[in-house]
């Protein structure tokens, strides 16, 4: 039997690096107007922080505060934006890493007929694969939204919990440690994201109680709590220490809660929840459906292989887990009943079995060339990466780039500017402020229009700050939403109408601003 390939870990961080520098909206090789507007809004927060702002205080979007530090880190190296793609490399790899680590130990048990380098092949070739879709949400290649941050930490503790089951070994409290950690980072990432501990949890819980071992079950209790306090400990400290700790918790969770249309969990909003995640992606649920009967023929060996001793993995354990953690992590997804593509990450490790199954019969006919083939096939995605990122995401940034240009020109031709305006963008273009060279100067600067209506304080910032004329210069951007919300552009534009002058308006593919400049108090 030959033997595993050796450093799988290298090889699959460099094909990353490779894929990032050439196509992703975060490499220093492309425009960094290339990014999403979510991607925006955590760029801008990390930029404040190094620049003296505090999140949540001075600038907020709805968010755990893990997410603007790591955004923050990166903006220490602001040349070319190296940082952010050394944090889109670190963030991928460790998906990919613990990606191939659980296919590793899905296929361990399968047939000892297979040999391990072949299970180390299709390892690679998942795990690729996984981070492909991640990296690739709303076609924008690279760029890194908050669901892809918690996924390195729900992978490896997964991995962690999948090991114990298969093994049948005796229960580590160390592991609890792990998983109290993972929780917490992930909890401050996006709240919603602590769900995927609940089935490790509630599994242990009833381990604990079907064994009678209240002792151990009480220890696990208080290290999982233990660890979970410490991994947010950092956020408090940094929140006490900026006297933000009540806006942090105003801005990453009350507002999630009146963001979120299920509202607090309840048997309602878990049915609506589940039906509305399933009908909406249908496809991709499918798919995660179908998983379960690919997980199931990776338990069940051939019947020569059930004689073999090395056949240990508790399958009915982790068929359970499996389709439970399925099911919290699809309400999890629709948790805020918006049918966004990024909220499908946190099904990402359901694709596994599946994709591994068909890669499995796809080797299988090219056996004796099988890294040739497998080259050939992430060449193959490679290609389709190149042809999205310039089809699609660099068209995203040419509208941007556009935008922000014709901004600029018309500006530049008032008579009364500065060469950093403080600037407020009203709607979806937050692009503008590193356009002008600036930082946000209104708290509410990221809130997203569809939540100012179950939460008033956006909506009042904006009139506020425009009355008060504190800003030299006010772009609205145009979304539809504003269009077609009369009563938000009536009370914009009248109360821009009194302290300002329009100096012009640019638009390009469907997308609009005005401009608007403080009038000259002479």
């Amino acid at each position: 039997m030959t033997k595993n390939i050796k450093n799988p870990y290298l090889p699959l961080i460099v094909f990353i690096g490779i894929n990032l520098f050439l196509f992703s909206s975060v490499s220093p090789l492309h425009s960094i107007m290339n990014m999403q507007y979510n991607e925006w809004l955590y760029y801008l927060i990390g930029k404040g922080m190094i620049n003296g702002l505090v999140p949540y205080r001075d600038l907020l979007d709805h968010k755990g505060p893990y997410l603007f530090y790591f955004f923050g880190i990166a903006n220490i190296i602001s040349y070319k934006h190296i940082g952010l793609f050394l944090l889109a490399l670190f963030i991928y790899s460790l998906i990919a890493i613990f990606s191939y680590k659980i296919t590793l130990l899905i296929l361990s048990n399968e047939n000892e007929k297979s040999s391990s380098s072949m299970n180390s092949i299709i390892s690679f070739f998942v795990a690729f694969l996984i981070y492909f879709i991640i990296s690739s949400y709303y076609m924008s290649f690279g760029t890194i939204s908050s669901e892809a941050f918690t996924l390195p930490f729900m992978f490896m503790s997964y991995y962690l919990f999948l090991s114990f089951l298969y093994n049948n070994s005796s229960y580590k409290l160390k592991n609890m440690s792990v998983y109290g950690i993972c929780a917490g980072i992930a909890f401050f990432i996006k709240a919603n994201a602590v769900l995927s501990y609940v089935p490790i949890a509630i599994y242990l819980l009833f381990y604990f109680l079907r064994r009678k071992e209240f002792k151990n079950l009480f220890l696990n209790f208080i290290v999982g709590l233990s660890s979970f306090i410490i991994a947010l400990l950092p956020a408090v400290i940094y929140s006490l220490a900026t006297n933000s700790f009540h806006d942090m918790i105003d801005g990453a969770f009350t507002v999630n809660i009146l963001y979120t249309g299920t509202g607090m969990p309840s048997s309602a909003s878990v049915y609506e929840s589940l039906i509305e995640t399933i009908t909406t992606f249908k496809e991709f649920t499918i798919l995660c459906f179908l998983s379960i009967f690919a997980l199931f023929y990776f338990l069940n060996p051939t019947k020569e292989n059930k004689k073999l001793k090395s056949f240990t993995a508790n399958t009915s354990g982790i068929m359970i887990f499996y389709i439970f953690s399925l099911m919290i992590n699809i309400y999890s997804v629709y948790m805020s009943c918006r049918p966004y593509t990024n909220y499908l990450a946190y099904l990402l490790f359901y694709l596994i079995p599946l994709i591994a199954f068909l890669a499995k019969g796809f080797l299988s006919l090219c056996k004796t060339r099988p890294i040739i083939t497998l080259c050939i096939s992430i060449l193959l995605i490679n290609v389709l990466a190149y042809s999205f990122t310039y089809e699609i995401s660099d068209t995203n940034g040419r509208i941007q780039r556009t935008i922000s240009d014709k901004a600029i020109k018309i500006y530049n031709k008032y008579e009364h500017k500065k060469s950093k305006p403080n600037l407020l963008v009203v709607g979806y273009a937050p692009y503008l402020y590193e356009a002008f060279d600036t930082l946000p100067n209104e708290k509410y600067f990221a809130t997203p229009v569809v939540s100012r209506k179950k939460y008033s304080k956006p909506y009042d910032a904006i009139l506020n700050r425009i009355k008060k004329s504190d800003e030299d210069l006010v772009i609205v951007a145009f979304e539809r939403a504003m269009i077609k919300d009369k009563s938000f552009q009536e009370n914009v534009l009248s109360a821009l109408d009194e302290a300002y002058i329009n100096i012009g308006s640019a638009d390009t593919l469907g997308q609009k601003i005005d401009i608007y400049a403080l009038k000259n108090e002479e």
